[in-house]
């Protein structure tokens, strides 16, 4: 006979901190994960498998049940959200494709079955690291080659691609001070503040409107936001991963979460959702010769 072990872990949604009321998170016994919040409402979406493949699933602080909003024939990957600062229409990552989904078009009464062509941003050759919005018009993908991440910003009116001056892996605007964009450079991790947006027709070569934050994110960093002012990332430390919050306003303290197989969050208006592990399953099984 052979005695051998399995395991599974399971990953689900939870609040780690709330400004507001907050209620239960309905999560399933599959994963739930990728929140994607809302900022002028008490929604968010994130990603399950509970009805058999990965589908789009949108929930309420208050309300018990989530309700699914996406029922797609063809089985996709599914990772990154990210909801617009005026909720009217969320990214969504299918694989190595980016897509715009207006907010409207999330119908619990009838699931969106399919993607079409219109609803498609972005199409990348490299496995995609993040997604965020860089302004009202404007989409932050970040890429990985060869191990370096890549950043490219698409103007949504017209689908042409915007190579800021420099070397950069990441953009990111503030849900809260939605005219505030963010770059942060590739090799130093220097963060850097992008006066823009006068127009969103404004160059992105105009280097005069950078200014350096004097923040350095450490070595190895990943999964950055901002939030009112405030800067996330995750690092790995002796084998443990932590949520850092670090002031971009000099008279505010910075906090350190500890997580538990991390695999995605979410901040808007103080409140942080994060979907990582919630318990950890497993069998020893015995073979009969």
């Amino acid at each position: 006979n052979i005695l051998f072990s399995t395991e599974r872990i399971i990953v689900n949604n939870r609040w780690l901190t709330s400004q507001t009321k907050v209620g239960r998170i309905d999560n399933s016994t599959v994963d739930d994960k990728y929140p994607g919040l809302f900022h002028d409402s008490d929604q968010y979406l994130f990603i399950s498998k509970r009805s058999g493949r990965g589908q789009l699933y949108l929930a309420n602080y208050d309300e018990k049940q989530a309700k699914i909003v996406t029922n797609f024939d063809e089985a996709h990957w599914l990772g990154y959200i990210a909801v617009a600062a005026d909720d009217k229409s969320v990214l969504l990552n299918l694989g190595n494709k980016i897509y715009q989904l207006s907010i409207n078009q999330l119908n619990m009464d009838h699931p969106l079955r399919s993607l079409n062509n219109e609803q498609l941003v972005y199409t990348s050759q490299n496995p995609i690291i993040a997604l965020d919005w860089f302004s009202k018009d404007k989409v932050a993908v970040t890429m990985v080659n060869n191990a370096i991440p890549e950043l490219v910003i698409i103007h949504l009116p017209t689908l042409t691609i915007e190579q800021p001056s420099g070397q950069w892996a990441y953009g990111l605007s503030d849900n809260v001070n939605p005219h505030i964009s963010y770059l942060i450079e590739q090799h130093s991790n220097q963060l850097y503040r992008y006066n823009s947006l006068s127009s969103e027709s404004d160059s992105l070569d105009q280097m005069d409107k950078f200014v350096n934050t004097k923040i350095t994110l450490p070595k190895g960093f990943y999964h950055p936001k901002i939030d009112d002012h405030t800067l996330f990332y995750v690092t790995t430390e002796n084998g443990n991963e932590y949520l850092h919050s670090v002031s971009l306003m000099s008279n505010k303290a910075s906090n350190k979460y500890r997580l538990n197989a991390f695999s995605s969050y979410d901040v808007s208006r103080g409140n942080i959702i994060l979907s990582d592990m919630e318990k950890l399953e497993g069998d020893v099984h015995r073979t009969l010769l």
